[in-house]
Formats: structure tokens, C-alpha cells, sequence
């Protein structure tokens, strides 16, 4: 082999390197990046009754090392119980993200949220029982996000 070829063959792996590096970086920058739970979002799912859908409004914050809960249940209806629910958690490494949760009837246990493309899936399992009306509430119910805080 004389140098001609050396330096062609040179080049042209060089070129392919180029090609398969922008390549590599276009596919990383199109990856997904995480999903944020910082947010406030909404939902609804039908009940057992007739025309009527339980709503779920909730609002996620971030501050300095945890993450704050804050959010409403109630029925389209304007039936009784409507609870309010606050709670906290730390960030984890993965989803499900949990938080220490109380609602306005006394109710406590720990909810659970799961990011989604669109918002995120929210469940409680309660562990202290004050009022059963409540609980309808605390089934896994995706929310789509409505504002990024």
C-alpha cells in the first residue's frame, strides 16, 4: 500500500467516525428525558352512579430536598364527601414516588405517583380509616398535567 491510500482510507474513516458520532449525539438528544411530577394536574373517572364522575385535582412542588403534595376530590355531582389531601415525600431513584398523605376527614396512609407522557397515575393506599366515603377517591386514577410549576 502506498501512502495515497493510506491517507484515502484515512479520510474515509475518519468521515464515517464523524457520521456515526452526530448520529449517536441525534439519537441522545431525542431520547426522552425524565419525567417531571412538578406540576398541577387533573382527571376524571366515572362512578357507579349514572352521569356522575369523581374529579381529582392535585399540585406538585418541589422545595429543596422534598416534594410537596397538595390536592381536592370530589364528585361532578356535588355530592358529599369533597376531601382535601396534603402530604409529602422525598425524591427516589424511580417511580413510583411516595408521599406521607392525610386528607381534611382524617384519613392517612401513603400515596403513590407514577409519571406518564401526559401527566401523572396517583394512588393512595390508606392505612388509618377515619370516614370509608373517602376511599373511592384514592384508586389509581391518571391525571393529565394541566400547568408545569
Amino acid at each position: 500500500m502506498h501512502t495515497g491510500h493510506v491517507i484515502s482510507n484515512t479520510r474515509y474513516a475518519t468521515k464515517s467516525c464523524l457520521v456515526l458520532f452526530l448520529l449517536l449525539l441525534t439519537s441522545l438528544a431525542q431520547a426522552e428525558l425524565p419525567l417531571s411530577i412538578v406540576g398541577t394536574f387533573q382527571g376524571a373517572k366515572p362512578t357507579e352512579r349514572k352521569s356522575e364522575e369523581r374529579l381529582l385535582r392535585i399540585k406538585i412542588t418541589e422545595r429543596s430536598t422534598k416534594y410537596l403534595l397538595s390536592g381536592s376530590g370530589r364528585f361532578s355531582t356535588g355530592r358529599s364527601p369533597a376531601p382535601e389531601f396534603s402530604g409529602s415525600g422525598y425524591p427516589e431513584k424511580e417511580p413510583p414516588f411516595k408521599f406521607g398523605f392525610e386528607d381534611s376527614f382524617g384519613n392517612k396512609g401513603v400515596a403513590s405517583i407514577a409519571p406518564t407522557k401526559t401527566g401523572i397515575i396517583f394512588s393512595a393506599t390508606i392505612n388509618e380509616i377515619e370516614d370509608v366515603r373517602c376511599l373511592i377517591f384514592y384508586k389509581a386514577t391518571e391525571l393529565k398535567r394541566i400547568s408545569r410549576e
